[in-house]
């Protein structure tokens, strides 16, 4: 102060600049989801967009309400990313996830940013492992009842066709299939059957039957 006038301070020749809607600007929470929590206020979200960087799980989420508790809600969870719409605050909502957050990235994007992120694209993949054909030799069904392919632990099913011409068979369990037991495979038809168990089959007329069988394996 020099005769009771105020002067600023001079501005360094390299001052960092001003920061307003032109300059790109970036934040990151990291928001902990093991309590419930409802519309709770997190003034620190400004900007115009919002992007989910990590997430423990696929299933960890949250709603947010930009600006205001009435805006519709937008859930977040891994990948989300929304851009386009400038906000000062931010009301977040999520049930109790134990052991469970999101970390979002925030903040002003001028144009000239841009963010990727790689779980937008990513998603779980299951091998499948390819199954065993095996093709086995043609078993003869009589009276009484005979096994026509014994149990196998490796065995997921077992295609059992009838080739006779007009006899039909029975099929089933070891001490469950007979004459009246057991499921009726019609002359020139085929059966499926699901299970390691053994199958028995047994004639139901006078004359015995051929039958094809091919088995698929883990």
């Amino acid at each position: 102060m020099k005769n009771g006038r105020i002067f600023p301070h001079e501005v360094p020749e390299k001052a960092p600049p001003g920061y307003g809607d032109h300059v790109n600007r970036l934040g990151r929470i990291t928001i902990p989801l093991d309590d419930a929590t409802q519309l709770e206020e997190i003034a620190a979200l400004i900007g115009n967009f919002i992007y989910v960087e990590t997430a423990t799980s696929k299933s960890a989420s949250l709603s947010i309400h930009l600006n205001d508790q009435y805006q519709s809600e937008i859930v977040f969870r891994e990948g989300m990313f929304i851009a386009g719409f400038k906000f000062d605050t931010a009301f977040v909502t999520h049930a109790a996830q134990a052991g469970e957050s999101l970390t979002l990235v925030y903040g002003i994007e001028s144009g000239n940013l841009r963010i990727e992120n790689p779980a937008v694209l990513s998603s779980e993949i299951t091998e499948t492992k390819l199954t065993t054909v095996e093709g086995v030799a043609d078993v003869t069904v009589s009276n009484p009842a005979n096994e026509i392919l014994p149990a196998d632990p490796t065995r997921k099913r077992a295609h059992i066709f009838n080739h006779h011409a007009t006899a039909n068979i029975r099929v089933g369990g070891d001490g469950t299939t007979s004459v009246g037991r057991g499921a009726l495979l019609p002359a020139g038809i085929g059966i499926t059957i699901e299970g390691t168990a053994a199958i028995h089959g047994i004639r139901t007329a006078g004359v015995n039957v051929d039958v094809s069988i091919t088995v698929e394996k883990d």
